[in-house]
């Protein structure tokens, strides 16, 4: 009896992990597609929403890196 129990404790977590996984990728999903949406009407500001308003938020290109978000944004 204890052995079945343990075995539908691990089933029940496991079935939580696979429907929290995927609403985190909905989510993802969600916030991609906002900034797609967001590019293609050239609102800059939408479109940066899907970053972290962080100072840690870095941008690299062509071998420069923007730090800060704000910074990110201004550029």
């Amino acid at each position: 009896m204890r052995k079945a129990s343990s075995y539908c404790s691990v089933l029940v977590l496991i079935i939580v992990n696979i429907v929290l996984a995927q609403n985190d990728e909905q989510e993802i999903r969600k916030i991609l597609n906002d900034q797609v949406q967001a590019w293609n009407r050239g609102d800059i500001d939408g479109f940066m929403k899907g970053y972290w308003n962080s100072d840690s938020t870095v941008f690299n290109s062509g071998g420069n890196a923007q730090r800060g978000y704000k910074d990110v944004l201004a550029r």
